[in-house]
């Protein structure tokens, strides 16, 4: 095996973290579907909780995909992982627009978006990982920017073609970004350091390698089954499950609760795109702390920051009150988003993490039965969305208690791995 040292030019790493960052921002198209909340809601006359059940649909077939992908990218190949899901977000998106029943929205959006993004986290975020270990934390962050990048870009333009176009002809053009965009990502994206004769960013030979793993990220192998019975899997899981109640909650209903305050589509949409804006810097910067004192401290100190956003959204009257809404929230949300992989990396290692970053996936998925349905139930029983929110800052709230007292379990119990 050869240290990328000893090669001149560009480590092909960065390629790779690229690639990676494309493929993660296939996720900024489910959390669009906010963007189109209202559209539907007035079409098909349907109640906010029966439009919110989609999103659910889609985020437990997300999970669904990335267990079969987990599994999958350590045997075949990556970019024909790739390629599959991509047809079936293009063609999941773009089918979208012949919708004239419930059922085929989720079909077409429930569950073939959400296996067209199972590999926006599973195979980004443990591919990045075995990339990079100096700067490991600031490569995640990047990573995770790329839903940040993609939403800041797709909710305001989804809104803008909305209003030209209608919501049909949106869905076909997103349909076709989504394809190209992961074709462009499977071109260039490699599984592994060796497979390029590479060493990953910052690693050495034998125990200077070890040395460098350390800090902040121990040479831990624990299987996915030794994992499973630690109590930290099951800290990090609940981490996963709170945040995500709230995050989707106002990912799906911040755009009719703005539209409600008489704010325009394309303003609202924009809110939506700007969060994910805000979260760019969010992550990078969390990223860049996590490698100095922790990911799961820096969860905890972006969930704080989150539940008190979510309290100041219940007084928001105004469009300006609404963006700094948006500005504060986008960045607390973002740090956790940057580091939620990179703690299960810190908790076990990164011989497992395909599996282990499935895992993760089912605790938003369940997150996602939850949070919108919640929101959108609340909203048809009251008429306002105020004991919603007050729920998802509560939820934030335990999640940041979780994050701060997570600990790595004992190495002794868990075995080596097969070399």
């Amino acid at each position: 095996m050869i240290d990328q040292k000893n090669k001149p030019g560009l480590f092909y790493g960065w390629i790779v973290l690229l690639s990676c960052i494309l493929v993660t921002s296939s996720y900024a198209f489910v959390n669009n579907y906010g963007v189109f909340f209202s559209e539907l809601e007035t079409s098909f006359g349907w109640t906010r909780t029966l439009t919110s059940s989609v999103i659910s649909v889609a985020y437990i077939f997300y999970a669904i995909g990335s267990i079969i992908v987990g599994k999958l990218m350590d045997k075949h190949s990556l970019k024909a992982i790739l390629a599959i899901v991509g047809a079936f977000l293009g063609a999941g998106l773009a089918l979208c627009s012949q919708i004239q029943a419930l059922w085929q929205l989720y079909l077409f959006f429930g569950v073939m978006v959400g296996l067209g993004i199972s590999a926006s986290t599973t195979v980004a975020g443990a591919t990045v990982q075995r990339w990079f270990v100096k700067r490991r934390g600031l490569a995640l962050g990047l990573q995770a920017a790329g839903m940040g990048i993609s939403g800041l870009i797709l909710a305001p333009l989804s809104g803008h073609l909305i209003d030209l176009y209608g919501w049909r002809p949106t869905f076909i053009i997103l349909g076709v970004v989504g394809f190209v965009v992961m074709l462009i990502a499977s071109r260039f994206i490699v599984r592994t350091p060796a497979e390029k004769g590479l060493m990953p960013y910052g690693a050495e030979e034998s125990s200077q390698a070890k040395r460098a793993n350390s800090a902040p990220f121990p040479d831990r192998k624990w299987t996915m089954k030794q994992a499973l019975r630690t109590k930290a899997a099951w800290m990090a899981w609940s981490i996963h499950f709170f945040a995500s109640v709230a995050f989707l909650m106002i990912v799906v209903h911040i755009v009719p609760h703005a539209k409600d305050m008489g704010i325009p589509t394309t303003t609202a949409a924009g809110a939506l795109g700007l969060i994910m804006g805000f979260s760019i810097a969010g992550k990078i910067l969390g990223g860049h702390f996590a490698d100095k004192i922790g990911f799961s401290k820096i969860i905890g100190i972006s969930t704080t920051l989150s539940a008190f956003t979510m309290l100041f959204l219940i007084g928001i009257r105004d469009v300006w009150m609404l963006y700094l809404f948006v500005a504060l929230f986008g960045m607390a949300y973002g740090g956790k988003g940057a580091t939620i992989g990179g703690m299960m990396g810190q908790l076990f290692g990164v011989e497992s993490l395909p599996p282990l970053m499935a895992l993760l996936t089912t605790a938003r998925a369940a997150g996602a039965i939850v949070g919108p349905m919640l929101g959108g139930y609340i909203f048809d029983s009251t008429g306002s969305y105020t004991i919603a929110f007050i729920i998802g800052a509560a939820c934030y709230a335990i999640t940041a208690i979780l994050a701060f007292t997570v600990k790595p379990p004992p190495e002794k119990n868990a075995s080596p791995l097969a070399s």
